[in-house]
């Protein structure tokens, strides 16, 4: 699946922005791991996903 590949592509610093295909602990640690910002939008069973913040995330992704 595509979270096992982010320790390839994962940069050094910097946001990085994924669906939540990447939002498993493992992806979230790599991200800490290289310094980086997590701007990955969570599972809604999560217990810190943030609603308000994953639509802004969303828009930000998705731009037209």
């Amino acid at each position: 699946s595509d979270h096992k590949s982010l320790k390839h592509i994962c940069p050094r610093q910097g946001a990085v922005f994924g669906d939540k295909g990447y939002s498993q602990e493992e992806s979230r640690n790599e991200i800490k791991r290289r310094g980086c910002h997590s701007a990955i939008i969570l599972k809604d069973n999560m217990l810190d996903k943030n609603c308000d913040k994953d639509r802004w995330l969303t828009k930000i992704r998705m731009l037209p």
